[in-house]
């Protein structure tokens, strides 16, 4: 009976541990993009450009179906415009909402072919020189989907910045008004699920700093 508790204690914490890291390094590779703008923007064109001729090859060489080779590509395209306004994205606009709906519709495409394999039928394997189709494995299906579906959505999300409106604390009101500060998103998401983890303990009696959003880097005690 211990020994079941134990094991659901240590997986809770195991996961608690791998979300901890892997908000830690969200965090840290936030910080990376926010210093290096302009290289990311220029990775993520490369990228978006290696990752489409791929998909045109893999179409040629592993019989993709063709539709959803194009549909990738559209999805591609879609990325592509946003670096025009890129980091400073407006989750209102149309191109950022053509992309979040065709993100979507592209991945719900791929996981349908691959759940749904075509299966030759009985007199097609009867045929001379035919040959078996070639069905990818776990591994294969997992990697398309994480560097040829995933990969570019997921490096906007943690490159996006959100725009803070600040309040005028002084007298010239107007100037303050025009002002905004910027920070990257997933940064921004970190630092408010904090502070609300700090109003929470407060309440149990337990007092801890809150982070400041213009010194994100100020160590907490």
């Amino acid at each position: 009976m211990f020994l079941q508790l134990l094991a659901i204690l240590g997986s809770v914490l195991g996961f608690v541990g791998i979300t901890l890291a892997i908000a830690s390094g969200l965090y840290y590779l936030s910080e990376i993009i926010e210093e290096n703008l302009e290289l990311t923007r220029r990775f993520l064109d490369k990228t978006i450009k290696i990752i489409s001729v791929f998909l045109v090859l893999l179409c040629f060489f592993d019989d993709l179906p063709f539709k959803y080779v194009l549909l990738s590509l559209v999805t591609n395209f879609a990325y592509y415009k946003n670096l025009n306004n890129f980091p400073n994205l407006k989750l209102t606009s149309v191109n950022f909402l053509i992309s979040l709906t065709l993100t979507i519709l592209n991945h719900f495409a791929w996981f349908h072919h691959f759940n749904n394999p075509y299966i030759p039928t009985i007199d097609e394997r009867l045929k001379p020189g035919f040959k078996m189709p070639h069905y990818p494995n776990f591994t294969e299906i997992s990697s398309f989907f994480g560097l040829m579906i995933w990969f570019i959505p997921f490096s906007f999300f943690i490159s996006l910045s959100s725009n803070d409106i600040n309040l005028p604390t002084t007298m010239d009101r107007k100037e303050d008004d025009d002002k905004k500060s910027s920070s990257n998103l997933v940064k921004y998401g970190m630092q408010v699920f904090y502070n609300k983890l700090v109003q929470a303990l407060a309440l149990l009696g337990i007092k801890l700093k809150k982070k400041d959003s213009a010194n994100p880097n100020e160590m907490i005690i």
